[in-house]
């Protein structure tokens, strides 16, 4: 499954996703994006499954599906891995690390 390349509509999708969910979740996200413990695929993916896709599930498919080309309805049927792959997929790349970096950057300001 390729990923397309992030673009400005993600920013958005981002922002959404983590508008709707919970401080908590938030500050699971920033501890993942920030590498603090365990490896950084492992606890960005920890933190999409058990904060952002448990608060705001439909925007994560919706954004998921975008980032592989496919509908929600279709990406939907796939493999429950594929999740997991895309994140990871995500997390190898470069332009992707620098966005999450600018997230956990926004995330970690006084003013989030």
């Amino acid at each position: 499954m390729e990923i397309r390349n992030l673009i400005v509509d993600d920013v958005f999708a981002v922002a959404r996703i983590i508008g709707k969910t919970t401080r908590g979740a938030q500050v699971q996200l920033l501890a993942a994006l920030t590498g603090k413990g365990k490896s950084n695929t492992v606890q960005v993916g920890m933190a999409v499954v058990q904060g952002l896709m448990l608060e705001a599930e439909s925007d994560v498919k919706a954004w998921l599906a975008s980032l592989v080309g496919m509908d929600v309805e279709t990406f939907a049927k796939e493999p429950a891995m594929a999740v997991f792959d895309i994140v990871e997929g995500l997390m190898a790349r470069e332009d992707a690390k620098a966005f999450f970096a600018k997230v956990s950057s926004l995330l970690s300001s006084p003013e989030a």
